[in-house]
């Protein structure tokens, strides 16, 4: 009876590496696009950390530049661990809506506690790096009280860059 339940303890701990070290690199983001990394970010999360997590996308949003959906993807990793870790949050959505044109908008809401006005230095640091990460890809980052309790953030992007043609 005991070799059965540490057989599943060890089966599950592997199960959750497997899935730490996927956050690390998410292969899905190269193989199959932002949208289908963030749904299984979402998966992921919502069972690692035992707690409801969905992903909303209406329309399709393809992000071609690799560099800004790594970010994107990062900052949505971020604030899904600050809703847990600060916010003690029970649901979570991620949503990635297209705007018209080439502007997007990633929304990251939980129902957890609503951002203190001070605070700790250790929910600075979350913060901190996900407006880094904005700042990187020129995206607008807002991290605010939601209107139905707990926190959301706000990250309104440019899918794409037009680059002006330089004249030879």
């Amino acid at each position: 009876f005991d070799a059965h339940k540490i057989a599943d303890l060890v089966n599950k701990t592997n199960k959750q590496t497997r899935g730490v070290a996927r956050g690390l690199f998410p292969v899905r983001l190269e193989e199959n696009g932002l949208v289908s990394a963030l749904q299984e970010l979402a998966q992921d999360a919502g069972a690692f950390f035992n707690t409801r997590c969905d992903f909303h996308c209406d329309t399709p949003v393809v992000i071609r530049d690799h560099t800004v959906a790594m970010h994107l993807y990062y900052i949505a990793q971020e604030a899904i661990l600050n809703a847990v870790k600060h916010g003690h949050a029970q649901c979570i959505e991620v949503s990635l809506t297209s705007m018209g044109g080439n502007h997007c908008l990633l929304t990251v809401r939980n129902d957890g506690a609503t951002l203190p006005l001070q605070p700790s230095q250790s929910r600075w640091m979350g913060i901190r790096i996900m407006k880094y990460r904005a700042r990187m890809i020129g995206a607008d980052i807002k991290i605010q009280p939601s209107t139905l309790g707990g926190t959301e953030v706000l990250c309104e992007f440019v899918r794409e860059l037009k680059t002006e043609a330089v004249a030879p």
